[in-house]
């Protein structure tokens, strides 16, 4: 009895290897959940852009302004603080490329700006701040997610969570990150706060590998780590020609493009400053023959152009806009109260009611916000 006894139990040190092996199976196990990382980009000899990227007022909200390093901003203040800023750069990925790009976003400064005078009906938007960043066409608007022509994250700064749930919707619209915009549709990621210095890097990933989860795609990554899975990007993107883009609201941003390649910064970097588990190029080391120039965009100064277009009401002015700008694509930015409508609704402003004095060509709705029923907004524009 005594042998069989020894030949059934087992000696410490054959229980700590077989826990030891556990342990290992577990790990492996583990480790094969983990989807696999993107790849590194394939060298490319062929010659680099020559165009410095960069963001200006060529392509940008009328309250948008830009300093030196990248730097992005907008006013704050008699109501600006309620509606979103955008823009778009001057270079783009064009459609039928094949690569990996990137371009990165820093928080440079987040704004506190006091509230204006409200009607206590007044509809005020749940999240103060706003950061979005993506990639759109140039038929669409340069604030992210009010149209189906971009795909975009909405990076969901964790100082917006006293205003709402991280996951609440107001009238189809997000109200607190962060997202995903595919043209108008959301997806909702998982929670990861944005805050003052953070380094926002989206990357895209265009191939024709079906097999890889990674092709055709648009990821986030927060300071160097990942943020969220690769998102397919939407059909109506496929093929298209698309531009980085950025929406903002009380905040100020520092965007990177790529530095050129002169040799003063880490080659393997390839333009971007925040080191990634991948190899992938920054839009400005990218080749020259996957990227072009905006439309709206010329290196050659111009003296600027107003025209003020005259007619009575209702007799189809703004029929005459339309065709004037479908005539002289890229040239002229329309400044009206129907634009300035648009822009408050894309902001998630809503009207409480019409105006004592609207018309077809003149659209008369009252906020309940003083700086915007008062014309004070429209007045700064102008």
């Amino acid at each position: 009895s005594s042998e069989q006894t020894k030949d059934v139990e087992m000696t410490p040190v054959e229980l700590v290897e077989e826990a030891e092996g556990e342990e290992k199976k577990e790990d492996e196990e583990v480790e094969e959940e983990v989807p696999a990382e993107m790849k590194d980009f394939e060298e490319d000899t062929r010659p680099r852009v020559t165009e410095i990227g960069k963001f200006g007022s060529f392509d940008s909200t009328l309250d948008t302004y830009f300093g030196f390093g990248g730097l992005l901003g907008s006013n704050s203040t008699e109501g600006f603080q309620y509606l979103l800023s955008g823009a778009r750069s001057n270079i783009e990925v064009k459609g039928g490329s094949r690569g990996i790009f990137a371009f990165e976003v820093k928080i440079a400064e987040i704004l506190t700006p006091m509230d204006s005078a409200c009607n206590r009906q007044a509809y005020l938007p749940h999240n103060k701040h706003c950061l979005r960043v993506g990639f759109s066409t140039i038929e669409g608007s340069v604030l992210l997610g009010t149209d189906e022509h971009d795909v975009a994250f909405d990076a969901g700064l964790g100082y917006d969570r006293v205003y709402g749930h991280p996951k609440q919707q107001h009238a189809g619209r997000f109200a607190n990150g962060p997202c995903v915009w595919k043209g108008t549709h959301t997806t909702f990621m998982d929670k990861a706060d944005f805050g003052l210095d953070d380094i926002v890097t989206v990357v895209l990933n265009l191939g024709e590998d079906s097999d890889d989860r990674h092709s055709n795609s648009i990821a986030l990554f927060k300071n160097g780590q990942r943020v969220t899975d690769p998102i397919p990007l939407p059909a109506e993107l496929l093929g298209k020609d698309i531009f980085p883009t950025i929406t903002f609201k009380n905040v100020r941003v520092a965007v990177n493009l790529g530095h050129a390649a002169d040799g003063r910064r880490p080659a393997e970097l390839a333009g971007l400053t925040q080191r990634l588990s991948f190899k992938c190029r920054s839009l400005q080391q990218s080749a020259a023959e996957d990227i072009s120039v905006s439309p709206y965009f010329s290196n050659q100064p111009k003296e600027p152009e107003a025209l003020m277009i005259v007619g009575l009401p209702d007799q189809g002015v703004f029929d005459f806009v339309d065709y004037f700008m479908r005539k002289n694509p890229y040239k002229y930015t329309e400044v009206s109260d129907r634009t300035m409508f648009e822009w408050l609704k894309s902001s998630s402003l809503r009207p409480l009611r019409r105006g004592t004095e609207p018309s077809n060509d003149r659209p008369d709705y009252l906020f309940g916000i003083q700086p915007i029923d008062e014309g004070i907004i429209r007045s700064r524009i102008r």
